[in-house]
């Protein structure tokens, strides 16, 4: 084991939540070197660094991939705003499974695809799972985000997550599998 002290330089993670027009992203164009991922297109009367509009999942991908493979002066990334985006998430999601809307996919299960769409690998599934275990759970559904150096947070376990989504997109009758599993821990 390697111990260290002192203060350790890490980027900020930062979540600014509001109303609209409050000056979220006037308080966050003041940060050095920040980049705005222009989603909304709200941003036309703050001096800010800004992408193109972007308004499909490919055009995030590229403007993220521009940031990751060339050289910039760009310190963090501002997404205006986290709806929008999570709209363009559920609209790819939709178009992947063949629907007009991730509400056509059923309930919760657009959710799950989203991590599809995002990229589910190894390390997070690994996250979750000690996630769930550090809080003493057997079962949990696990929200994790990826920061700005590209590690994962978890920002919420819940005890009662979306199971009626998860079996919609699953080989598995989770209720089944979940019942089976409380009787053989706790019940024998």
């Amino acid at each position: 084991m390697k111990i260290t002290t002192g203060k350790k330089q890490v980027p900020r993670r930062v979540m600014l939540y509001g109303t609209h027009g409050i000056g979220k992203s006037s308080w966050a164009a003041q940060a050095p070197g920040v980049l705005f991922l222009n989603v909304e297109d709200g941003l036309n009367d703050i001096d800010c660094a800004r992408t193109d509009q972007v308004q499909t999942w490919e055009q995030v991908n590229a403007a993220i991939m521009w940031l990751a493979n060339n050289q910039h002066k760009v310190r963090g990334m501002e997404i205006d705003t986290g709806d929008w985006l999570e709209d363009i998430i559920h609209a790819q999601v939709a178009a992947d499974a063949g629907k007009k809307s991730i509400a056509d996919i059923g309930y919760g299960a657009g959710t799950y695809r989203d991590w599809e769409t995002i990229g589910l690998n190894a390390e997070l599934s690994e996250l979750a799972v000690k996630a769930t275990a550090t809080l003493n759970m057997d079962y949990a559904g696990v929200d994790i985000i990826q920061d700005n150096a590209g590690g994962y947070v978890v920002i919420e376990v819940n005890s009662v997550p979306a199971w009626k989504g998860l079996q919609s997109v699953c080989d598995i009758d989770v209720a089944s599998y979940l019942a089976n599993d409380l009787v053989d821990r706790y019940l024998q």
